[in-house]
């Protein structure tokens, strides 16, 4: 399954076509856990909002995200390198800061349970537009899966939606990246 992952999420291959990709990557959202439950959703929809960001960096800079210490980049300060690097969409910053704040919440408490709070707070990172399309993409997955309404699904509903507009952001970068 590592291997499937690692190889549909490598922008270049026939995989990471727009379609196949965001119905892949939503199923792999949707599926986080046997549960719907909290702790999954909030951890596994960071964990791949930060993959995406590393190759949003990687895409325009071709470098490797460590610190000078040799340690990972934490995630703001990948986020403010993307930003440096202006790869990181203006209308993007709110959200993806707003989903870690979220993340860091649930990996620093272990008494912090998903509210309704959390979740508004990640839709007022949005435009209206932007929340229009998270709705959309919300109903549609209750319709059509059949799953609970709740913190958790809306939180797996606004990191797809993240996920994808990070996607599109590294597809334009790699277009534009000198081979």
């Amino acid at each position: 399954m590592a291997d499937e992952k690692e190889r549909w999420l490598k922008p270049g291959t026939k995989e990471w076509d727009r379609e196949f990709k965001f119905d892949r990557v939503a199923t792999a959202v949707l599926r986080m856990g046997s549960a719907l439950d909290d702790l999954t959703a909030v951890v596994t929809s960071g964990a791949m909002v930060e993959f995406l960001l590393r190759e949003l960096i990687a895409a325009k800079a071709n470098i490797d995200i460590l610190e000078p210490n040799n340690q990972p980049m934490t995630f703001m300060s990948m986020v403010r390198l993307a930003r440096a690097l202006a790869v990181l969409p203006t209308e993007l910053e709110q959200p993806v800061q707003k989903l870690a704040h979220v993340r860091n919440r649930f990996a620093h408490s272990i008494s912090h349970v998903l509210s309704e709070d959390d979740v508004r707070k990640l839709r007022d990172s949005l435009s209206e537009a932007q929340r229009r399309s998270v709705d959309t993409f919300e109903e549609e997955v209750l319709t059509k899966r059949e799953l609970p309404k709740g913190p958790a699904l809306s939180v797996r509903c606004f990191a797809i939606w993240l996920l994808d507009e990070l996607h599109e952001a590294v597809m334009v970068v790699s277009e534009k990246a000198p081979r």
